[in-house]
């Protein structure tokens, strides 16, 4: 008796690591997959290509900055995507959770685009939601960290402010001379 039962303990506690092990690497590869998809979602972006960008995103897909109230929808979001002057889109440092048919992918996504003409460099964090339906996953929601672009665009409002009040500055200071000259003059 005392053998069946090591036997039986013996056999549950293999099956336990095998399933385990299992289910770890179904782990790994579905965060691979994951990984996979969405640097092929920001190739599409560079692309501007529509139809593989509309199979990734979700329906009630949408887009949400830090610091923003308002959200953007699908249809809008696509929009903008093709507008855009997108150069280069590039993640590393990925992260990713799986709850079952839902997964939170967190990443810094490094960008280069043109703005104006003007080519601009960012990075920023980005938190995907994925979501698995009919067996496949789509993009639910992204929420937009802090853009290190915010802080370029400020350096160069602010030079371009200290510019304009040194334009001023002087432009007030050669008004004073002329009418500090023209005063002489009629005083003459």
């Amino acid at each position: 008796m005392k053998l069946l039962l090591s036997i039986l303990l013996g056999s549950l506690l293999v099956f336990a690591i095998s399933a385990q092990e299992t289910s770890s690497q179904e782990t790994y590869a579905t965060q691979q997959e994951l990984i996979a998809l969405s640097t092929q979602w920001m190739e599409a972006v560079v692309r501007k290509d529509r139809p593989a960008l509309e199979r990734v995103l979700a329906d009630d897909y949408y887009y949400a900055q830090t610091g923003e109230l308002e959200i953007t929808d699908r249809s809008a979001w696509l929009k903008r995507a093709m507008e855009m002057d997108w150069r280069d889109l590039r993640y590393r440092n990925f992260k990713v959770d799986l709850y079952g048919e839902t997964a939170v992918l967190t990443a810094v996504v490094d960008s280069k685009l043109g703005i104006w003409g003007i080519p601009l460099h960012s990075d920023v964090q980005v938190t995907d939601i994925w979501v698995k339906r009919n067996g496949q996953w789509q993009v639910a929601a992204r929420h937009l960290g802090a853009s290190s672009i915010v802080g370029q665009v400020r350096v160069v409002l602010g030079f371009a402010a200290g510019l304009a009040l040194c334009f001023v500055a002087w432009l007030f200071l050669r008004l004073k001379r002329r009418f500090v000259a023209k005063r002489k003059l009629t005083a003459i």
